[in-house]
């Protein structure tokens, strides 16, 4: 969304090795830390971040085929890369997430949806690293996950084994699914997408929309006028003022529908 104070520490390990070292010792310090993989979903506090951020690093941008359809992702492989992948491979199940600007370990941790298809419905294993520098392999059957979230931000997630199916006609249908969204969301200025979940049996772009809340500013920060649920930054919008949209937001959706939006965005330091 481009709105963000400074790291106090930010830290690129390249390699396992240096990853479960970078953990140990900020263990060790008492230095609490945050895991960046492309941030569009994350709202960061407009001081400096009070932890280390970690962005993993070239060692884990990387897509290894284990059998036909079967491929193991660095954590830190962007999703535009792997579809890349997909459409010179024939391989399908990924196109609808066409056009989020994330890695495949966020895919993974936030538990993206589209199109009524969970990420982690596509995926066979993922390994991890814990908080005290151990590694982990988990099977998707032991991952506790649900409508846009996962038991995976315990962790740091590493690399992804995802299924994938035969399809001869990848390309045509990430471009269906991008006209999809292109048509429906609002690209003209940054933001952090869908701001809210959606309450079981409503949409919460409808909601804000009912309540007139379509355009209303503050500062820079703005609801977009193409997406009820997308709160966008007109060019120098600050974290306190998407927070107080947000709040905003909350009251009049609770006033008029007796409704509490739950955030999708994940906050830090703010």
């Amino acid at each position: 969304m481009k709105i963000g104070g400074n790291a106090r520490y930010f830290l690129v390990p390249a390699t396992q090795e240096e990853l479960i070292r970078s953990i140990l010792r900020l263990t060790k310090e008492g230095i609490p830390y945050v895991v960046l993989g492309r941030g569009s979903n994350i709202l960061i506090c407009d001081d400096v971040i009070p932890a280390a951020v970690i962005k993993l690093g070239e060692g884990f941008r990387c897509i290894n085929p284990v059998s036909s359809y079967v491929c193991a992702v660095g954590a830190a492989t962007a999703l535009a890369t792997v579809l890349r992948y997909c459409i010179e491979n024939r391989l399908g199940g990924l196109e609808m997430f066409a056009g989020i600007p994330a890695t495949i370990g966020g895919l993974a941790c936030m538990n993206a949806s589209c199109f009524k298809r969970d990420f982690l419905s596509l995926v066979e294993e993922v390994r991890v690293i814990d908080r005290k520098g151990k590694e982990h392999s988990l099977s998707r059957n032991v991952i506790r996950y649900g409508y846009r979230k996962s038991n995976l931000d315990r962790f740091i997630i590493t690399e992804v084994v995802l299924k994938f199916k035969p399809e001869e006609n990848v390309k045509k249908n990430i471009a269906a699914f991008l006209a999809q969204r292109i048509a429906t969301q609002d690209f003209r200025f940054p933001s952090l997408g869908c701001i809210f979940k959606n309450p079981p049996g409503y949409s919460a772009g409808a909601l804000i929309d009912e309540c007139g809340l379509k355009g209303l500013r503050i500062g820079d920060a703005a609801v977009s006028d193409i997406h009820a649920n997308f709160i966008v930054n007109h060019g120098h919008a600050r974290a306190g003022e998407v927070d107080q949209l947000i709040k905003t937001i909350k009251d009049k959706v609770w006033d008029k529908f007796k409704i509490m939006l739950s955030e999708e965005i994940r906050r830090w330091g703010c």
